[in-house]
Formats: structure tokens, C-alpha cells, sequence
């Protein structure tokens, strides 16, 4: 009765509070009136399950009968809190909209959100590819599983397929901007963290997937949470998925197939006839596997986790100079295990962390495509990564926390190789040979380590008023020393309008293969009786991080109880952009030679250049509940401009950006029955090369439209059948990061999947 009193009170104290803040009123009048002319309407609500979870979320604490509550995250600062005052722009997935939305995997999460776009075929490496804000590329930002990274440590690019499951997952956590001030080196762009289920039952809890569709799709997955005794509980969770992705053949007319029929491929060289036999059916798979366990021990945590990703190497590869088969493939694996443990003892609480994190190239990856003579060029690499972290923190009243930690990480990596003429033998020792030679293969072996620390504090200093701010330090032994500060300031200065501003930076560390990977053939010159090569791409051991300087705003504003608009805005600045140059003309670290032997151009990737990026969202969001219907609906537009400040072409159009995207949904529910709709529209695909008549500008791909959906029906309790959609209207589109329109090697655009079906079953006991 006390509290309700209180509520009551507040309330009548805001609303007299209103009719004398004449100003506050002007400018949120302002606010709205400037976002109804920048942007077109779009729409979503704000509830504790809803997918896109507004970034700056309404708490009305003193209104505890309404539906309107915060989600409670750890991944912006470390600590618990409200979505609404976290230090970030924030959007969180929860477990019912990933069961509604149908939602299997990481991959089919990241489509739907806004600013992100995601390129389901793109890469010969990891096939797919995504960009935050406009910027592509894997290793921009970081993955955690329950805080702890599950994406490589060392930052080699890994597919986002079905490796990444969501079975076992509770809430999804995206970080949109710079985190390196609590995670380091790569949380450049974000963080996604995956907070699993750990059971909540005396009882033993069990659930498993089948699914099935078109192009031989195959996918099952269980989890089991199991109490072993008072305060021990067991969780497993596993997966497995293949598929052969559709013969294009059929659904373009400009991929033709007939030199695998013929056996001789008319490549860019001329007609070459492999000398290794090969199947003369089209075959272009994809497999995946995921395997997780912890176990929780009082105040002890363990946890495993282990997955792997294999994709053909010859896709985005046109099929005459490149072999489509089964054994023709690129295998990631990534294996993490950890210990913490977490203890509060008063108002301080100790958080300690030990952990490794290992990836594996599987040995028999390899490439059969122009530039190795249509027979197996084999590569290898290895990163691992031993991790000691402890965390403290102190909450010195109710209204301030602070939070710090220190880091020690250990690393050893051994870059990608340059083709190899035979599989790396791991357990027999290192030694291979390049291609097609007698000459051993250098291998640039590297161990280094990383110290860091950080200190933030978080103030209360009003109720509608919060202030954030924090620093790090890390000190490489690869390259110099990088301070990341943050601040952040959470404003509410009406009822129903919250406001955040952000700044900060963040550093993306040059990972082993970007600074050392190398690449290249010989040939032997009969003339000189030696070996020789026209090109190599060869390590560059002083690469530098890239650094980025963020600054973010975001509004929200609520109108009555089932609607609201959110708009989010941002500009950032990266600085020592990675570029290829000529070894000669810049750093001239070989002088055209390599191993002894002479190299006609040696090519090396250093720090040059900047960009600047800057673009938004705005968001519409509606909800409709009654007590046999639930809707929720957003739609959402996200426009980016990038502009890259050249020092050798000057300022022009920023690479990979596609400026335009637009995601809408809808989530239904309807007793027993649920359907999710959803729409994804993307503009212009700006691609590398510049266009020749205007070499400021990109060239481009053209846009397209996608439609997919999922039905499901609660067969009994918590068990399900249900049917998901890809690509309902069968469109015929071209995505991802593509050579110059005139290259004939590789296709300008990556043909995409056709429509699929796949038809499921969901228990859970």
C-alpha cells in the first residue's frame, strides 16, 4: 500500500511537474516534428519479449501494474542493468521471439536486424558476410557465449551459419557500437552475446528439433538440463545440419556448368584438363555441427563449447575455373572451454575468469579452382589463446558502481599457408611444400601476448538521469599500446520520452592472418634454372590496429500504450584502414625477392587511409494484446553514407555499403497457431571497384526484395509442427563483395538461393 501511495504521488508530482517545463515540451515537440520530416513511417513496440527491443527502453517503476517492463542485460558494461540506461544502443532477442520468428540459427537471426546487412552467399571462405553501420566483415565484432568469446580469438573469419545454434539460447544481446572499453581488442563495430538456458525445474528438462526442405536440408538439435544435486545442474546441448545449396544452373542463365559435364575447363588461362579426377556432378555443400555443456557448481561455472563449418571454396567462382565438388571445401573449427567464478561478498562483487579458445583450419581444406591448375592447392592455420581475466566491483551506494578488471592473454597462431602441395601432417611435424615445387614452405609461427585493464563507474545522479563512463588500456607485445575511453548519459525528460547519448572508441587488432597471411606460386625458369613468380603476397609485421571513434543519439517516444517510435543516429571514424599496396613503393620489406628467389611484384597490406560513416534508424513500433490475440509489428529503416578519405584518390564512395534497408515484421499469435512474416528490402550494393566513367563512385549491385515466413502450431503443451519460408516470391538476386563488373573469373554479384521449404517438428519434455 505504501509503494502504491508513493507511485501515486510521483505521478501527480511529474504531471505538475509538466505544466510549468514549458521548454521541455517545446523542444520534444521539435524532436518529433524533425523525425516525422527526416524519415517515413515505420513501426514496432517496446515489451519485454519483443525481437527488436528498443535500445532505449521505458521503465515506469511506478506504474508496476502496466504490461511496459525493462529487460534486464549484462553485455554493454558488464554489469546487470536495464536495457533503457545501459551505456550502448542495445537490441535484445528473447527466447519466444526466436520460437515464433522460427529462428534456428545465428544466421537467420542477424537478417531481420536493422543496420545489419547480411549476405547469405558471399565468400569462398566463410560464405557468408555482414556488415554493421556499413561496414563489411566478420571480424568487426565480437561473439560471446554467456560473456565469454565463442568467435576466434585470434580473429579469423568464421561462417555465421548454422554453427552458431539458438536451440539452447534464452535472450540474444546486440551491442551496436564500440565495446572495446569492457572486451578489448575487435568489439570494434558490437557484440552479440548468447545467454543460454540453464533450467529452472527439480525436474529433468529435455527438448529436441527435426527439420527438413528442400536442397537435401537436414537439420536436429537437443538439449537437456539436468539436476544432479543442490546447486549442481547439467546442461547439454548439440547440433548437426547439412545441405547442398541449389544447382544455379537451373535458376541463372549465366551459370553454366558444362565443363564439369565436358571435363575440360574453358578458364581464364585457356583449356586446362585436371590432372586429379573429379566428380562431373554439380555438388556444393554446406555441413555444420555445434556441441555445448556447462555445468554450474554452486558458485562455480564450467563450460565447453565446441563447433565447425564447412563451405565449398568454389563458390562465387564461375564453374569453368572452378571445381564444384564434395571434397572441395574450407572446414573452421573452434573449440572454448572456461572456468569462472563469481562471488558477492557485501557490496563488492568478484567475477574470475580462465579460459582457452582455439581455431583450426581442418587440414584437408583446400581450393581446385584457375589459380592452382584445377587440381587441390591444401591450407592450414591455427590460432589459440589462453585467457585469465578477474573482474571486481563495488556498489558503493545505491545510486553509484564501479566496475574494473584486469586481463592476461597468451597467444600462439600460425597464419594461413600459401597452397600446399599436400594436407599439413600435425602430428608428423610442419613440413610441406609450395605447389607444384620442391621448396619448403615458410611457415611465420607467432607467439604474443596481451595485458589490459579497464575501470568504469555508473552514477545515479537523478532518477531520470544517469551517467556512465569508463576507460581501458591494453598493451600488445605485437604492436603498440591502445586507450579506449567511453561515456554515456541516459535522460528522461518527460514520462513518455527517453533520450541517450554515447561516445567512445575502439580498436580492432590486426589479426595473425591479416598481418602474415601469405600467398603466392612459383614456376620454374628453365632460362635462369631457377625458381621464379610473378606475385606474392607476403607478411607485413608492423600492421597497426584500426581505431574508431564513435558518437551515438538516441530517442524514443511513446504514444498511449500500443505504439512508439524510436530513432537511433551515428557517426563514426576509422582511422588505419588496411590497404594493399606495392611493397616497393612503400616499405620495401623484400625487395622483390622472397626465400632467395625473385618475385616479379610483391604485394603487402599496410595502414593508410580513413572513413567516415554516419547514418540511423527509425523505427515504428505497434502492439496489440487481448486474451486470445498477441501482435506485435516494427518496420524499420536504416539509411548509411560512408566516404573514404584516400591519400592516393582522394575522398571518395566508402567500399561494401549498401546505404538503403528496410525490415519489417509482424508476430501473431492466435491460440494454438503463431505466424511471423517478415520483409527485407536492400538498396544499392556499392561494391569495391570504382565505376570507370566516375572514379569517385562505386560500381554496384542492384537491390532486391526477400519475403520469408513462419507458421507453427502448438501440436500439445510446449510441443510444435510448424513450416518456414525463404524467398516466398522466388526472386532471382545477386549479393556480396564482388570483383569489377568486367572481371570474368569471378561473378559480379554471388547468385542467391531460390525459394526453400522446410518443414519442422519441436518437443520438449
Amino acid at each position: 500500500m505504501k509503494l502504491l501511495l508513493q507511485a501515486k504521488l510521483y505521478k501527480i508530482i511529474q504531471k505538475s511537474t509538466q505544466k510549468i517545463t514549458y521548454s521541455s515540451i517545446i523542444i520534444q515537440i521539435m524532436m518529433m516534428y524533425n523525425i516525422f520530416l527526416t524519415f517515413p513511417l515505420l513501426a514496432q513496440t517496446p515489451k519485454e519479449d519483443s525481437l527488436f527491443k528498443p535500445s532505449i527502453e521505458e521503465v515506469l517503476k511506478n506504474q508496476p501494474e502496466k504490461s511496459w517492463k525493462d529487460i534486464q542485460i549484462t553485455s554493454a558494461s558488464l554489469i546487470a542493468e536495464d536495457a533503457s540506461k545501459a551505456p550502448a544502443m542495445i537490441r535484445v532477442i528473447t527466447q519466444e521471439q526466436i520460437q515464433i520468428r522460427g529462428y534456428r540459427s545465428l544466421q537467420d537471426l542477424l537478417k531481420d536486424l536493422p543496420e545489419l546487412k547480411f549476405d547469405e552467399i558471399s565468400h569462398e571462405q566463410k560464405n557468408t558476410n555482414n556488415g554493421f553501420r556499413g561496414v563489411m566483415g566478420h571480424d568487426k565484432f565480437v561473439i560471446l557465449l554467456d560473456g565469454v568469446r565463442v568467435s576466434p580469438a585470434t580473429n579469423d573469419e568464421v561462417p555465421l551459419l548454422e554453427n552458431y545454434p539458438l536451440h539452447y539460447i534464452k535472450q540474444v544481446e546486440v551491442v551496436y557500437g564500440t565495446t572495446s572499453v569492457v572486451y578489448g581488442a575487435d568489439a570494434l563495430l558490437g557484440v552479440i552475446n548468447l545467454i543460454t538456458k540453464t533450467g529452472n525445474s527439480e525436474k529433468p528438462q529435455f527438448n529436441f528439433n527435426l527439420y527438413g526442405g528442400q536442397f537435401m536440408y537436414r537439420n536436429a538439435s537437443v538439449w537437456a538440463s539436468v539436476p544432479l544435486a543442490d546447486d549442481v545442474r547439467l546442461n547439454v546441448a548439440g547440433s548437426y545440419h547439412e545441405e547442398n545449396l541449389a544447382d544455379f544452373s537451373k535458376y541463372y542463365d549465366n551459370f553454366d556448368k558444362k565443363s564439369h559435364e565436358t571435363g575440360v575447363f574453358k578458364s581464364i588461362f585457356g583449356d586446362i584438363s585436371p590432372t586429379q579426377p573429379f566428380e562431373k556432378t554439380y555438388q556444393n555443400p554446406i555441413k555444420t555441427f555445434n556441441i555445448h555443456a556447462s555445468l554450474k557448481v554452486k558458485d562455480f561455472n564450467f563450460s565447453f563449447f565446441r563447433n565447425y563449418a564447412q563451405v565449398s571454396t568454389s563458390q562465387s567462382v564461375t564453374p569453368d575455373n572452378a571445381v564444384y565438388n564434395n571434397d572441395v571445401f574450407y572446414g573452421s573449427n573452434i573449440t572454448q572451454a572456461s572456468i569462472s567464478y563469481r562471488k558477492k561478498i557485501g557490496n563488492v562483487s568478484l567475477n574470475s575468469l580462465l579460459s582457452t579458445n582455439t581455431y583450426e583450419l581442418n587440414p584437408q581444406s583446400n581450393y581446385r579452382n584457375v589459380y592452382v591448375g584445377m587440381d587441390k592447392g591444401y591450407k592450414y592455420s591455427y590460432g589459440t589463446v589462453t585467457k585469465l581475466e578477474q573482474q571486481a566491483g563495488w556498489e558503493i551506494s545505491k545510486n553509484i558502481k564501479i566496475l574494473g578488471g584486469i586481463t592476461y592473454e597468451n597467444f600462439s597462431a600460425l597464419p594461413k599457408t600459401a597452397d600446399l602441395q599436400n594436407p599439413m601432417n600435425t602430428e608428423k611435424g610442419s613440413e610441406n611444400f609450395y605447389l607444384g615445387t620442391n621448396i619448403n614452405m615458410k611457415l611465420f609461427y607467432l607467439k604474443y601476448f596481451n595485458v589490459g585493464g579497464f575501470l568504469q563507474g555508473q552514477w545515479e545522479i537523478m532518477p531520470n538521469l544517469h551517467l556512465s563512463v569508463g576507460a581501458r588500456y591494453d598493451k600488445n607485445s605485437r604492436f603498440e599500446g591502445t586507450l579506449n575511453p567511453r561515456a554515456s548519459i541516459f535522460y528522461q525528460p518527460a514520462p513518455n520520452t527517453f533520450l541517450k547519448i554515447l561516445a567512445g572508441s575502439g580498436f580492432l587488432a590486426p589479426s595473425p592472418e591479416t598481418a602474415f597471411a601469405h600467398y603466392g606460386s612459383f614456376f620454374f625458369d628453365n632460362t635462369q634454372n631457377t625458381y621464379r613468380s610473378f606475385f606474392f603476397n607476403l607478411p607485413n609485421p608492423n600492421l597497426k590496429p584500426i581505431k574508431t571513434q564513435n558518437l551515438e543519439f538516441g530517442v524514443k517516444q511513446r504514444f498511449g500504450e500500443s505504439f512508439s517510435v524510436d530513432l537511433h543516429s551515428y557517426l563514426f571514424q576509422l582511422d588505419n584502414l588496411y590497404l594493399f599496396v606495392s611493397d616497393k613503393d612503400n616499405q620495401n620489406l623484400y625487395n622483390n625477392q622472397f626465400l632467395g628467389y625473385p618475385i616479379g611484384y610483391v604485394q603487402t597490406v599496410v595502414n593508410q587511409d580513413r572513413q567516415n560513416n554516419y547514418g540511423g534508424t527509425l523505427q515504428f513500433n505497434y502492439l496489440y494484446n487481448t486474451e486470445n490475440v498477441n501482435l506485435e509489428a516494427y518496420l524499420a529503416c536504416s539509411y548509411v553514407m560512408g566516404e573514404l578519405l584516400s591519400s592516393k584518390l582522394g575522398n571518395i564512395e566508402a567500399e561494401n555499403i549498401t546505404n538503403l534497408l528496410i525490415k519489417s515484421g509482424v508476430d501473431l499469435r492466435i491460440g494454438r497457431f503463431s505466424f511471423a512474416p517478415r520483409m527485407i528490402y536492400t538498396g544499392e550494393q556499392k561494391q569495391s571497384s570504382l565505376q570507370k566513367d566516375n572514379p569517385t563512385k562505386r560500381e554496384y549491385l542492384p537491390s532486391y526484395f526477400l519475403f520469408n515466413a513462419h507458421l507453427a502450431y502448438k501440436v500439445y503443451k510446449e510441443s510444435s509442427i510448424s513450416v518456414s519460408a525463404q524467398n516466398i516470391f522466388d526472386n532471382r538476386y545477386v549479393a556480396g563483395s564482388s570483383l569489377e563488373s568486367t572481371n570474368p573469373y569471378k561473378y559480379f554479384g554471388i547468385q542467391q538461393m531460390p525459394f526453400r521449404l522446410q518443414i519442422g517438428l519441436q518437443c520438449s519434455f
